[in-house]
């Protein structure tokens, strides 16, 4: 007997996880009531793979997310075309990689409300995030290929404002995070 079905196989490449649809072929007699390895056969297999089993959620969840992800990039694609000024002549790569660092780290934090805009007036990109009663703007700078933050935060217990690169200010973030008791410890 012979069947063919579908299946989802995550594959995980350099730097990004796909689902591949591939079929499996199954070649077992009546008599067999088992399938071994040597009955089971892959179309489409690639060598050097990392397989892991993911749940019909987790897909949804990480198409989503990557979903998100393009729609923000081609936000400030938008933006860079449509208000260059807010850019400060930098090259679109470098926008691009700034407002990454940025959003990677403000992920992290597991915000209830997270959206991306530009302020032609104050001349910034930022990102604005919500978690409970505590509010952040993270406000990036653009100066031909460099690149300034100014992050706000608002919590119950008072105001915050962090200057610096945005590896630190991520990281400080983090801190006033886990002083708001938002999080538990995080490294």
């Amino acid at each position: 007997m012979i069947a063919n079905a579908p299946y989802i196989e995550s594959c995980v490449y350099d730097y990004f996880s796909t689902p591949i649809i591939n079929e499996y072929i199954i070649n077992a007699s009546e008599n067999e009531n088992c399938i071994d390895d040597s009955t089971l056969f892959f179309l489409n297999a690639y060598k050097d793979r990392e397989y892991h089993t993911s749940s019909t959620e987790e897909i949804i969840d990480k198409e989503q997310s990557i979903s998100r992800q393009i729609g923000d990039f081609t936000k400030v694609q938008t933006f860079i075309k449509n208000a260059p000024k807010v850019f400060a002549s930098s090259s679109e790569q470098f926008v691009i990689t700034a407002f990454e660092e940025m959003r990677n780290g403000l992920m992290q934090l597991s915000l209830d409300l997270l959206f991306t805009d530009i302020s032609q007036e104050e001349e910034c990109l930022f990102m604005y995030g919500q978690k409970k009663d505590v509010k952040i703007f993270f406000n990036l700078f653009f100066e031909e290929n460099d690149v300034e933050t100014l992050v706000n935060i608002s919590t119950p217990n008072g105001k915050y404002v962090i200057e610096d690169n945005i590896e630190n200010s991520i990281q400080r973030v983090f801190k006033i995070f886990q002083a708001e008791g938002l999080y538990g410890n995080l490294s």
